[in-house]
Formats: C-alpha cells, sequence, structure tokens
C-alpha cells in the first residue's frame, strides 16, 4: 500500500513538473518608464547551492514592443566568475548545458553585481529553447529539458533542472521570435 502511495506521488510530480509553463505578467521600470513582458519559468535544484536560502532557481525573460529586451537566470547562489569579460567588459560566469539528450555544451553568461543572476542574450534563448546555436523557435523543434550547471563562489557546482513548456508559442511571438514569414 506505501509503495503504492509513493508511485501515486511521483506521478503526480511528474505531471505538475510537465505542465510547467512560463508565467507572464507586465513589468514596469519607472526610472526609463517602459513596460515589459516578463516571463518566469521555475526550475529545480538537482544538486543545491552550499547554502540554500529562500531564493528559487527561475529563468526570467524581459520582452518591450515585440522585441527580447533581456535575460536573467536567477541561480539563487553566487556563482563563480571565471575570470573573462565579455565584449561589454562585463564579467561572465562559465555555464555548462545540457539541452535534452544532447551533449554538455558550455557557453558564458554575464555576471551580475551581486553574483546571484547571469545574463544572457537572444541567440543564448534561441539556444535554450531549440538546442542549437543557431536555432529559430518558430521553425525549429523546441526542447522539453534545460539543464544547467554553474560553479558556485564557494567551489561546488549548482545544476538547476527547467522542463520546457509544450506550448511556447506566447514567449515566442512576444518576444519577436518567429524566423521568416511568420514575423510580424
Amino acid at each position: 500500500m506505501r509503495a503504492r502511495r509513493i508511485a501515486t506521488l511521483f506521478v503526480l510530480a511528474a505531471s505538475v513538473l510537465a505542465a510547467q509553463s512560463w508565467e507572464r505578467s507586465k513589468w514596469e521600470n519607472p526610472l526609463y518608464g517602459k513596460t515589459f513582458d516578463q516571463f518566469i519559468l521555475r526550475g529545480r535544484y538537482l544538486t543545491p547551492p552550499s547554502t540554500v536560502g529562500l531564493d528559487e532557481p527561475r529563468l526570467v525573460v524581459h520582452c518591450s514592443a515585440g522585441k527580447f529586451a533581456s535575460g536573467e537566470f536567477m541561480l539563487g547562489a553566487v556563482a563563480q566568475h571565471s575570470g573573462t569579460k565579455s565584449l561589454k567588459g562585463a564579467w561572465q560566469s562559465q555555464v555548462d548545458m545540457r539541452l535534452d539528450e544532447r551533449k554538455k555544451t558550455e557557453d558564458f553568461w554575464e555576471y551580475s553585481n551581486d553574483g546571484k543572476t547571469l545574463f544572457f542574450d537572444r541567440d543564448q534563448l534561441d539556444k535554450l529553447l531549440t538546442g542549437k546555436l543557431l536555432g529559430h523557435p518558430s521553425k525549429d523543434e523546441l526542447t522539453k529539458q534545460v539543464i544547467l550547471g554553474v560553479t558556485e563562489a564557494l567551489g561546488n557546482e549548482v545544476i538547476v533542472q527547467f522542463d520546457m513548456p509544450v506550448d511556447q508559442s506566447e514567449i515566442i511571438q512576444a518576444c519577436g521570435l518567429e524566423w521568416g514569414r511568420d514575423k510580424r
């Protein structure tokens, strides 16, 4: 009987994760007087940070006027910067990623002032959505699972899993990620 209850709970947990979706809201930046479409996708730790706080891992995407504006990976821990800088002069952290069943790849995302957030650009969002460096979210098959690994400042690797929504048309349209004739 107990095994049956555990199996039922496992199925329920799996269905909740499978039903994952981008949480859409409006976000206003009063300093710039702009309103953004904000999309949040919540993840879960496969390997948690050494000091677990209240923050959960999240991907946050901001779009404005039908265009991608910014992307953030909120790690919930202080990431270690890689010692390299972007072309803009910002510190970067190495992000290891496994998209669906593909081979692990790595990328470098800009590092925030507090180290808890890493920033990604539109091309990196396209890669998260399609699993391809030059993917097109409105044409290519979309990823089902994204696993990101980042070394935290204390030297441990934090691994986060995001179960990607089946229908991503809302974020694709709001951020202008369509391609070819589909583009507005």
